[in-house]
């Protein structure tokens, strides 16, 4: 029998020895059972903007800071549910009692002795909660469950390690990467020209005063992902950060790549009113970022370039 899949986030919230989980109420059918705060991943979302608004939706608490930490199967008899996992490390707000549901701050240990606990709450057990903590975890996890909410199996066989990411400004180390992006982005964006930045960088970048700026993702000290980017003034805002290109190299996208590189980009520039950006008709991955960062489509709009 083909099981319907559903696709759908957790957001773990861990304070010390407890954690936020939600309870849910009548007339829900596992009304008296806990829960982690999540559900699911809506059309053209990115699941950790379902984590971010399911999380909001459910507690009303504000998070920040999320990280993915792997990927857990839920399988029932009749359905399975495809979760992406995260934990949140900034968090604001009071957990509130709401119609579908209350939620509390609640003792692990304490969670974990009830019996009416759904399944994904076994992450928090002393034998998986490493998954969670370790910073480069990337697990994959799946747990057979029978129509009564009786765990029957747990395979967690599937652990590995992100790659140790850091993001730092560009230095000529990077030069050869990249020049290699802007070939691979221009050619994704179909234009004529791809070896602009490669005449240019010198002068326009390794120089006294840098014309733009650029982020640089190592992986264990390999540049893998990079964000150029620079500042102009909008009539209509004033000041205004352009990003011109991100790339990520295909390996290592799933990562969290992108969004490390945009939330430095934020950190460095927190008055900065908007962040904009062209990007080509076939780059599905740089529109999912912006839009994912509040930007608008403005299809009206035409851009002219003219080759000097």
């Amino acid at each position: 029998m083909n099981k319907p899949i559903r696709k759908a986030v957790r957001c773990f919230i861990v304070d010390n020895n407890k954690v936020l989980a939600i309870k849910y109420k009548e007339p829900n059918k596992k009304a008296g059972w806990y829960d982690i705060p999540g559900g699911k991943i809506e059309k053209d979302e990115q699941p950790i903007q379902t984590a971010i608004r399911e999380v909001f939706e459910e507690t009303t608490l504000n998070v920040d800071k999320l990280e993915r930490k792997g990927n857990l199967i839920v399988e029932y008899p009749d359905r399975i549910f495809d979760f992406e996992v995260f934990i949140a490390k900034k968090f604001d707000g009071t957990p509130a009692d709401l119609q579908e549901n209350s939620s509390e701050w609640i003792d692990i240990e304490e969670l974990l002795s009830n019996n009416n606990i759904l399944s994904n709450i076994q992450l928090l057990n002393k034998k998986y909660i490493h998954y969670l903590k370790d910073d480069n975890s990337d697990f994959k996890i799946h747990i057979y469950v029978d129509k009564d909410e009786n765990i029957e199996n747990i395979k967690a066989d599937n652990y590995s390690f992100k790659p140790s990411i850091r993001v730092i400004h560009a230095s000529k180390n990077h030069k050869d990467f990249l020049i290699y992006a802007n070939k691979v982005i221009d050619q994704v964006n179909d234009m004529n020209e791809t070896n602009g930045l490669q005449l240019n960088i010198d002068k326009d970048y390794f120089c006294n005063n840098p014309k733009f700026q650029c982020l640089v993702a190592e992986a264990d000290n390999k540049p893998v992902g990079m964000i150029l980017y620079s500042y102009f003034y909008w009539a209509s805002a004033g000041e205004v950060l352009w990003i011109s290109q991100m790339y990520v190299e295909p390996e290592y996208r799933k990562k969290g790549i992108f969004f490390k590189l945009i939330s430095k980009l934020r950190e460095e520039n927190k008055d900065m009113k908007i962040v904009s950006c062209a990007t080509g008709e076939n780059n599905e991955r740089m529109q999912i970022i912006l839009k994912y960062y509040g930007g608008v489509e403005m299809k009206n709009l035409k851009f002219y370039y003219k080759k000097v």
